[in-house]
């Protein structure tokens, strides 16, 4: 009897605990499609990013996708004015819109407004993610090794990356980033499970803050004051600057 009642407690805990677990990736869905449509109107791709996390979380799991998580992919694709499409592991844009850069085996393709491809550029071996600085003169490029690159996007050429923002920016992949505060800062998401931002001009970090699973999107208000990163794991945080 006792040997009964003991695998009917266990079988019962198993339960409990896949019940939690559906009940974290629902409520994880529910916050990244939240934070999806808070970003539509500043910045469209990221709310793209974290609408497709939303929905990637309960569907790898074989559960139902929240509606709120459908609603969120449908109204921040429709927020996107497509103008072409193109094969790529990365995308970003300058700040002007007047610019747009698309990462391809290494390889950095940069176009206008239009679709039109001005020139394409090498990055460093290793190119994971990339960003554009506001007017898209530099391109920054972060590595499957977890350093930071910047390339002059009018020759190709590698520009000086200063301090530790460079080669030991991180101890892994460099799975997203970008440029803020008049291009001063550098915020970076990697899967060493940190969120960085930098100091552009000295290479000084100045803030790190832990979170789990690999990023997924990561977003900078326009003063550099807020910080807003997505995880697999730890689901949309968002970091006030002036605290700490």
């Amino acid at each position: 009897m006792a040997a009964i009642v003991s695998a009917g407690l266990g079988i019962f805990a198993i339960g409990q605990s896949r019940d939690a677990q559906q009940q974290a990736r629902l409520s994880r869905s529910r916050e990244l499609a939240v934070a999806a449509l808070d970003q539509i109107d500043e910045d469209p791709e990221l709310a793209v990013l974290l609408a497709v996390e939303a929905v990637r979380a309960p569907a790898d799991a074989g559960e139902d996708v929240p509606a709120e998580a459908i609603d969120s992919l449908h109204r921040s694709l429709a927020s996107l004015r497509i103008v072409f499409r193109a094969d790529g592991s990365a995308v970003a844009i300058s700040g002007d819109g007047a610019v747009a850069a698309r990462l391809t085996d290494d390889a950095i393709t940069l176009t206008d407004r239009n679709g039109v491809v001005a020139r394409t550029v090498a990055g460093p071996e290793g190119s994971a993610s990339i960003a554009l600085n506001a007017s898209g003169s530099v391109i920054a490029v972060g590595t499957v090794g977890g350093g930071v690159a910047f390339i002059d996007a009018a020759t190709g050429l590698p520009a000086d990356v200063p301090g530790e923002l460079g080669a030991a920016a991180h101890d892994d992949r460099i799975g997203r980033l970008a440029f803020a505060a008049g291009d001063t800062l550098l915020v970076t998401s990697s899967d060493d499970s940190r969120m960085r931002l930098w100091d552009v001009a000295t290479g000084d970090r100045i803030v790190s803050e832990a979170h789990s699973g690999d990023s997924v999107g990561v977003g900078v208000s326009a003063d550099g004051e807020v910080v807003v990163y997505g995880t697999e794991f730890s689901g949309v945080t968002r970091q006030e600057l002036n605290d700490g």
